[in-house]
């Protein structure tokens, strides 16, 4: 909040607030009419709206906090934050699921055994007896077969087909906020701008159910759509939220980068092998930390090299990382002299040092050469 009061707003936080705004707006306008015109989906929709609003406060405290300077206390930075801040997000889905679906839950059976006297077995001819009228009678409404189908004793029960105008409006608004937030978030290398645009798109896809159930229910006459389709908001949500925890629960336990990233990485430092200063590169290590990367590496130079002209390839090679890589804050490069090495030919054509099978993983332990 302290760069809002000074003027200074960041991407970052710009479009949090303006996720926040939409928010707020969408909560409201799709609770109150999901009330007003008995509609299951648009409650639900509501409620992940509301979850969405949680979940805008909790990126925008974590990705402030997370973009402060290192200082002693944490010399490593603050983008820890951001993961929390991803993690805060996913427990938000996942607990908004759980409410959504139990909401949906009690409300399907009524219409399915509505559904079910319809067009199951009940659908033959028969008379009701004092059970059917005690089970009508527990579920709050009553029902008479006839040419028209079943009227509802509870007229105010019937949804109103105008209700689908609020989803469809959700899925617009909701897909364009995912746009513009995973292209900030894709720029800024931030987990938690992720997380939050990828409660955008839930939120759009749910918005779509929603919207099917209700124009089912209310045109097609399939009641019944309605209040399935919040369980199916409910499963959606559900699944985004438990992959984002995962994420971000693995980023909290330091689990490295994954194999693609290594391999870049690679990449990079091999294409400045030249056989003669930079020999080759092995134990390629880094971690995440929020938007954030931390690596750890050894390159091998020849043995008779000055410190002086080993520090100037290791400042080389730690540049080409990090303009490559915007995402990583810092590379520690074990500087090793290689004596007795074999060179292999690179993608560049270029001698590069190949270490044997029982060479350790890192060079920063004990372990190290």
């Amino acid at each position: 909040m302290q760069a809002i009061s000074s003027g200074r707003i960041d991407r970052g936080t710009r479009i949090t607030l303006l996720g926040l705004g939409s928010n707020v707006a969408l909560t409201v306008s799709k609770g109150l009419a999901g009330l007003w015109m008995n509609s299951a989906s648009l409650l639900a929709e509501a409620g992940h709206s509301l979850s969405d609003l949680l979940g805008d406060f909790v990126t925008l405290a974590t990705w402030r906090i997370s973009r402060k300077a290192p200082t002693d206390n944490f010399p490593w930075g603050y983008s820890k934050f951001e993961t929390f801040g991803t993690l805060s997000v996913s427990v938000i889905l996942v607990g908004g699921a759980i409410g959504i679906g139990l909401h949906s839950y009690h409300v399907v059976p009524s219409p399915l055994l509505e559904l079910f006297h319809s067009h199951g077995p009940s659908a033959l001819p028969h008379e009701h007896g004092a059970a059917d009228a005690a089970l009508a009678s527990a579920h709050g409404y009553t029902h008479a077969h006839g040419v028209e189908g079943h009227a509802h004793g509870d007229p105010t029960a019937i949804l109103n087909p105008h209700a689908a105008w609020f989803a469809l409006a959700s899925v617009v608004v909701k897909e364009w906020l995912y746009r513009i937030t995973a292209k900030v978030a894709t720029e800024e290398h931030s987990p938690v701008l992720k997380a939050n645009a990828l409660h955008h798109r839930a939120d759009a896809l749910t918005s779509l159910v929603a919207l099917t159930s209700i124009l089912g229910s209310s045109i097609g006459g399939y009641h019944f759509l309605d209040p399935l389709g919040g369980l199916a908001v409910s499963f959606f949500i559900l699944q985004q939220g438990l992959s984002l925890s995962k994420t971000a629960f693995l980023e909290l336990l330091n689990a490295g980068i994954d194999s693609s990233t290594q391999r870049s990485i690679v990449g990079l430092v091999e294409g400045l092998v030249d056989g003669k200063e930079l020999l080759g590169v092995r134990n390629v290590r880094g971690v995440k930390s929020g938007g954030q990367t931390h690596l750890d590496l050894t390159i091998g130079v020849p043995p008779a090299m000055t410190v002086r002209d080993s520090h100037a390839v290791e400042q080389r090679v730690r540049e080409a990382i990090m303009e490559a890589r915007r995402e990583v804050r810092e590379v520690k490069i074990h500087v090793h002299g290689e004596e007795d090495v074999v060179l292999a030919k690179n993608s560049n054509g270029n001698g590069a040092a190949v270490t044997g099978v029982g060479s350790p993983t890192s060079d920063f332990g004990r372990g190290g050469c």
